[in-house]
């Protein structure tokens, strides 16, 4: 892991393709959800979720308010 990837572990990853391509890493979890939300609007047939990573593991992560 660089150290510009431990400088920002939140990552916006689009989920459907095999491996899970990386588009764009952010220090903070709000950050990196308001820019998967303008994803997802620019490209609705596509899917993508916030994930942080930690030593090279991406784990996602479920921020949005919606149940």
């Amino acid at each position: 892991m660089t150290y510009q990837e431990r400088l920002n572990p939140w990552v916006v990853q689009q989920q459907t393709g095999t491996p899970t391509k990386v588009w764009a890493r952010f220090r903070r979890p709000n950050d990196a959800e308001a820019y998967r939300v303008m994803l997802q609007s620019q490209h609705p047939t596509m899917d993508f979720t916030v994930a942080f990573t930690a030593n090279g593991i991406s784990r996602p992560v479920s921020l949005s308010s919606e149940a």
